[in-house]
């Protein structure tokens, strides 16, 4: 019981001293993984009901399978599809924080402004809509908004990072590792485990698979270890940081600004450039 409240397992089977087993769920980790153990629950109880039959009792004395819901989903999002949903603008927050503000902002300094208030105020307005509105998220309202906010920044800081880097190419590069690689593989609407190895697990380490796992740990499992979560998404933080400073100091060596030429000047030794040379 302690490991699925701890999100260690998806469920489990237990086998009383009577010999009728319990099948424990929690659909709050994932609704998949809970649709398979009661499909477990009425295998065995139709096995169960079959041995008993052939040795010529009554069907109504096999032992009753018992399916125990630990962890169940809030009643507004009974089914799940809400919170595996509000992976999707949480990801598209971060990216399009990071694209805007690398296409719009010059200077490193201004740029990280941009992107730590772009990624409070979305934090707040994403966990009003979410917990309060829709009432997918559960918890506390604050620990929810600080991670929510730490996954968006750590998806535009990282972005930021490649372009200051890379230039536009990196803002494709951010976006593709984002988007495209990392929300497949969050394993938002199912257990990473389902997923190809070591694809799976990998996910969990890029920023929509930790925000996925942190967020609905925080919402159902209080009990859960999340260290793993904080840290990567922390670490993304710290890699776009990282990026941006040391695309700065790049660009600064190479010494990018050109010098300035008016345009007087410029016709004047154009004109001088064209004149032809007489002896």
């Amino acid at each position: 019981m302690a490991q699925v409240e701890g999100r260690d397992t998806y469920g489990a089977i237990v086998i009383s001293a009577s010999g009728a087993p319990e099948v424990l769920t929690a659909s709050a980790g994932s609704a998949v993984a809970t649709q398979l153990l009661n499909g477990v629950a009425t295998q065995l109880q139709a096995q169960l009901t079959e041995q008993v039959t052939a040795a010529g009792g009554d069907a109504s004395m096999a032992p009753q399978v018992v399916v125990t819901e630990l962890v169940p989903l809030a009643a507004s999002d009974a089914a799940g599809s809400g919170l595996a949903a509000s992976a999707f603008p949480l990801t598209m927050g971060g990216m399009l924080g990071g694209v805007l503000t690398a296409l719009s902002i010059k200077g490193l300094w201004r740029r990280l402004a941009t992107v730590s208030l772009f990624s409070a105020s979305a934090a707040l307005i994403i966990t009003f809509v979410l917990q309060t509105w829709f009432e997918y998220l559960q918890g506390n309202f604050g620990v929810n908004s600080l991670a929510i906010g730490l996954s968006i920044l750590a998806s535009s800081t990282f972005i930021v990072g490649a372009a200051t880097l890379l230039g536009t190419p990196g803002i494709g590069a951010g976006a593709l590792v984002t988007f495209l690689i990392g929300n497949p593989l969050s394993a938002a609407a199912m257990p990473w485990q389902f997923l190809v190895e070591p694809w799976g697990a990998n996910g969990q380490f890029l920023v929509p698979g930790a925000s996925n796992w942190l967020l609905r740990s925080l919402s159902y499992f209080p009990s859960a270890d999340t260290s793993q979560q904080w840290w990567a998404l922390a670490g993304w933080v710290a890699f776009g940081l990282a990026l941006a400073f040391i695309g700065t100091a790049v660009r600064g060596r190479r010494g990018i600004a050109p010098a300035v030429v008016e345009p007087a000047e410029a016709a004047t030794a154009e004109a001088t450039t064209r004149a032809p040379v007489t002896a």
